[in-house]
Parts: structure tokens; sequence; C-alpha cells
């Protein structure tokens, strides 16, 4: 499991790339932001799944 944590987002002043940028580079073709992301044991994949989450302010 991949959750990208440094990318530019609105009111923050860092010079840092874009989320889309990340996920069009690992070639992620669709990953809707979520809210929260639980993970169990039994929720582990065998492959590599990127998640984004919403940024709280």
């Amino acid at each position: 499991i991949v959750i990208p944590m440094m990318y530019r987002v609105p009111d923050l002043s860092a010079d840092l790339g874009t989320v889309t940028r990340f996920l069009t580079e690992m070639a992620v073709e669709k990953c809707e932001p979520e809210e929260l992301l639980k993970v169990t044991k039994s929720d582990i994949p065998e492959s590599t799944v990127v998640h984004t989450l919403i940024p709280k302010r």
C-alpha cells in the first residue's frame, strides 16, 4: 500500500510536485481521494496499490 504524503495542495507554500504527477509516474490510472483509510491484515493486497487521502486543514 502506497499513500503519497508530500505533494502540492492549496494554501501550501512549499515547492512540491502535484499528486497527479506522482500518480502518472506510478502508472496509476484511477485513484479517488478518500477521507479515511482503514487497513486490516486481511486487506493487504499482494501487489502495490496506491491510495490518496483528502488533506485536512
